[in-house]
């Protein structure tokens, strides 16, 4: 099993980053949105080169406002 966990880091000005390491396929976003819900919605979505791959794992990075 591989190493799947989220990143959430927060600036001074409090805009949310989130980074998902370890998933591959869309699988992430699910994971994201659990996480994040409550939060304001997403500015700005960045997939990666796993995003695209089969639904085994993803890797993802979002930034909230």
């Amino acid at each position: 099993m591989s190493d799947e966990k989220i990143i959430i880091m927060i600036d001074e000005d409090g805009k949310i980053q989130a980074d998902a390491i370890g998933f591959k396929g869309n699988i992430c976003l699910k994971e994201l949105e659990k996480l994040l819900e409550g939060l304001p919605e997403i500015e700005k979505l960045d997939k990666k080169p796993d995003f695209y791959q089969k639904n085994v794992k993803y890797k993802h990075k979002t930034i909230l406002k």
